[in-house]
């Protein structure tokens, strides 16, 4: 499913009309419209083509991420169970300057910690 389907879809699923989500986004009704037009589809390939390019997420590319690499269901479950926001920063700056060689072997660590 492209970009615009599911943004459709999800508006939909909610009972939203273009007006009540624009509203809520703070946006014009037909700025809104234009995301689910194919129109944008380019914009969303050319985004999942850059990422894919440089092998990172798109959550990094677009910046709402500063790990470059998506996160399994288990490493994600584990860092929203970490309370603590120094130790989350920490952890972040920690896996931020590892090697792609020193986090094959963490999550191999991890891994066994799992079994």
């Amino acid at each position: 499913m492209k970009f615009n389907d599911r943004l459709k879809k999800m508006r939909t699923d909610r009972s939203l009309s273009h007006e009540d989500l624009a509203e809520l986004l703070g946006m014009r009704r037909q700025s809104y419209a234009y995301l689910e037009s194919k129109v944008e589809d380019k914009k969303a390939e050319t985004i999942l083509k850059l990422a894919s390019f440089y092998n990172v997420s798109t959550d990094y590319l677009l910046g709402v991420s500063d790990f470059p690499k998506p996160f399994s269901n288990d490493e994600q479950k584990f860092l929203d169970e970490i309370i603590n926001d120094d130790l989350k920063e920490w952890f972040t700056n920690e896996l931020n300057n590892l090697s792609i060689k020193d986090l094959q072997k963490l999550r191999g660590l991890w891994e066994l910690m799992n079994k």
